[in-house]
């Protein structure tokens, strides 16, 4: 397909960012971490851009489907820190202070997340934890596991 490699290393460098020790096999044999095959053609794309060989191919829009990629992974992660952990002001921060220790907040929280809209891999792991608070209480949850809850939910 002419013209979309740029947008195929975008997506590469996605995977990556995602991803970066899982194995992608050249040519079904030769596996390698994602994020050194990334790295790996990126440099090649930036190399024959500037040895200036005239090989037909457009290694700088392949050079700007990273830059691409890269801009919206970017905007992608501030857009969600603002989502999910926006700047309290001091008076949300005294009353967060004040409801500490009433797990009931937390789990009614907790029970709101859409676990249909998250990756499998998370919506099971959200689903084993919200049984385990159901079971045993909310305070049975380490704090790490209260942690992805909380990364999770809704902010209050």
């Amino acid at each position: 397909v002419v013209g979309a490699s740029g947008a195929v290393f975008g997506v590469l460098l996605g995977f990556a960012y995602f991803w970066p020790r899982e194995r992608i096999y050249i040519w079904g044999i030769l596996p390698v971490e994602a994020r050194w095959l990334v790295g790996a053609l990126a440099a090649m794309s930036l190399f024959s851009g500037f040895s200036g060989a005239d090989s037909g191919v457009a290694h700088f829009a392949h050079l700007g489907g990273f830059a691409a990629g890269y801009a919206y992974l970017r905007w992608r992660k501030r857009r969600y820190l603002q989502q999910w952990n926006p700047m309290p002001t001091p008076k949300e921060t005294l009353a967060k202070a004040g409801r500490r220790g009433r797990g009931g907040d937390a789990l009614r929280r907790w029970k709101a997340i859409r676990v249909e809209d998250l990756h499998e891999l998370n919506r099971e792991e959200v689903e084993r934890l919200l049984e385990k608070a159901k079971d045993q209480g909310a305070e049975a949850l380490t704090s790490e596991e209260r942690a992805m809850l909380d990364r999770f939910s809704a902010p209050h």
